[in-house]
């Protein structure tokens, strides 16, 4: 299946992928600690995981060209995992092995 017929599956029945995107962004995010420099720009991760919730691999599909907030993101998702997947079904597990994160930190006020 492609990405967008698996979109759509899981629009048509109760997923917990949002949930899990929910949870493991707030995770990761509590790992990056980021620069002042890093404000305002913004980088995608393309993250890939195992069967157990490991990474396989990450990667930098976006960037704003913010290097310190490239490597942060990296190695704040692999100081996260491994990644809880065991509550969800299958097919959510399929999408959430192969998912993109986007990070843009904000200057706290």
């Amino acid at each position: 299946r492609s990405r967008r017929q698996r979109q759509m599956c899981i629009r048509d029945r109760k997923s917990d992928v949002p949930k899990w995107v929910s949870k493991n962004k707030s995770l990761i995010e509590s790992h990056l600690f980021v620069c002042e420099t890093c404000f305002g720009h913004k980088v995608q991760v393309h993250i890939n995981i195992d069967d157990n919730g490991y990474l396989k691999f990450s990667k930098i599909v976006r960037s704003t060209g913010q290097k310190e907030l490239e490597k942060e993101a990296l190695k704040a998702i692999k100081s996260s995992e491994p990644f809880d997947i065991s509550y969800l079904s299958e097919a959510d597990k399929k999408v959430v092995q192969n998912i993109i994160f986007t990070f843009a930190p904000e200057k706290n006020t």
